[in-house]
C-alpha cells in the first residue's frame, strides 16, 4: 500500500486495486491500516496455499524481474527471478548480493527482506517437521566447546541440505532443533508426503539405519493441520518467521517422544498422505491433550 501526501492534515492511501481517497480522520487511517493488513494477510495466504505471489511484492521487485529473468540458471527467486546457480547466480551474487534467503530456496535474500517488511501472516494448512537431537546435554558434556559447535554446525548443514532440496520453508535452526514447514503453494498438493519423505531423508543424513551408529541421534515428529504462519516481531525492529498454534506444539511433542532414529507421524498426517509408507503404531501421552495420541512409527530406511 502506498501513502501519498495531499495536504498537511490529509493522507490518501492507495490500495492494491488502485483506489485512493483521503483519510480525513484518525478512524479513516485506522480503517485503511486494517485494510492494508487484511490485503497483506490475503496475499501471504495465497502465496503459501496457492503459490500466487502477492502483487505488492511483484511491484516492488519489478525493476529487476525484467533483467533477472533473462539470466541463467534455475533455481531462482519466485518473486524477482534472481538465479541462484550457474553464471547468472554468480553474477547477481557478486553485483547485487542476491543469494538464497535464510528460510527458503524459493526466495532471494532481498525478497525475503520485502516479505518480512509486510509483517503479516495467515492461517494455512501445512505439514510440519521438527527434528530434535537426543541426549544433546550429554553430548555437550562429553565434547569441548569447539567440538560441540562443529557437531551442531554439521547437524544444521545436513538438515538444511535435505530441507532445501525438498522445498521446505525452514522456520528455525536453534539449539539442538530444526523446524520446517511444508505448504501446498510451494511444495504442491502432496505436501504431507513430501514432509514425511524429507523426515526420512533427514534420518539417513544423520546416519540412522546404517551399519554404524548414527553420528547424530535424532528424533523427528511430523504433524499436519491448520496453523498460523507469518512474520512476527517489533515494528521497525527484529522480525522472524514463526509458526504458531496447536500444530507446532504437537509436532514438537512428537519429536520429543521419538527415540533416536525414529520418526513419529500423526494420524492427521497419515490421513492426508497420498501414499502411506509401512509403519508401526504407538500410543503416546501428549502434554496439553486430554486423550492419548496414536501415532505412526517409521524406522530408518523407509522411502516414499
Amino acid at each position: 500500500m502506498t501513502t501519498k501526501k495531499h495536504s498537511k492534515d490529509s493522507l490518501a492511501i492507495e490500495n492494491d486495486y488502485g483506489a485512493s481517497a483521503p483519510a480525513r480522520t484518525p478512524w479513516d487511517t485506522a480503517r485503511r491500516t486494517m485494510r492494508h493488513q487484511d490485503l497483506a494477510s490475503l496475499g501471504w495466504q495465497e502465496l503459501l496455499m496457492e503459490g500466487r505471489i502477492p502483487s505488492r511484492l511483484i511491484r516492488r521487485a519489478r525493476p529487476m524481474r525484467a533483467v533477472y529473468r533473462r539470466l541463467p540458471t534455475d533455481p531462482r527467486c519466485r518473486i524477482c527471478f534472481a538465479p541462484f546457480a550457474g553464471t547468472g547466480g554468480r553474477l547477481v551474487a557478486a553485483l547485487a548480493r542476491a543469494t538464497p534467503s535464510s528460510f527458503s530456496m524459493q526466495l532471494c535474500n532481498h525478497c525475503e527482506y520485502l516479505a518480512r517488511g509486510q509483517k503479516t501472516g495467515a492461517d494455512v494448512t501445512a505439514a510440519l517437521v521438527f527434528a530434535d537431537i537426543r541426549g544433546s546435554t550429554r553430548l555437550a558434556n562429553e565434547m569441548s566447546g569447539p567440538e560441540f559447535a562443529r557437531f551442531i554446525d554439521r547437524f544444521y548443514t545436513a538438515a538444511t541440505d535435505v530441507l532445501v532440496r525438498n522445498e521446505a520453508i525452514i522456520e528455525k535452526l536453534v539449539g539442538d532443533q530444526v523446524a520446517a514447514i511444508f505448504v501446498p503453494g510451494l511444495v504442491g498438493e502432496r505436501y504431507p508426503d513430501r514432509a514425511v519423505s524429507a523426515a526420512m531423508e533427514l534420518q539417513e543424513a544423520f546416519g540412522a539405519g546404517t551399519t554404524d551408529e548414527a553420528w547424530a541421534p535424532v528424533g523427528i515428529g511430523v504433524h499436519t493441520g491448520t496453523t498460523f504462519v507469518g512474520v512476527v516481531g517489533t515494528t521497525g525492529g527484529m522480525t522472524e518467521l514463526a509458526v504458531l498454534g496447536d500444530v507446532p506444539n504437537v509436532t514438537a511433542r512428537l519429536a520429543g517422544a521419538a527415540g533416536a532414529g525414529e520418526t513419529l507421524i500423526s494420524e492427521a498426517t497419515i490421513q492426508a498422505m497420498a501414499e502411506v509408507p509401512a509403519h508401526n503404531t504407538r500410543t503416546i501421552e501428549v502434554k496439553g491433550k486430554d486423550e492419548p495420541m496414536t501415532v505412526g512409527v517409521l524406522s530408518p530406511g523407509v522411502r516414499i
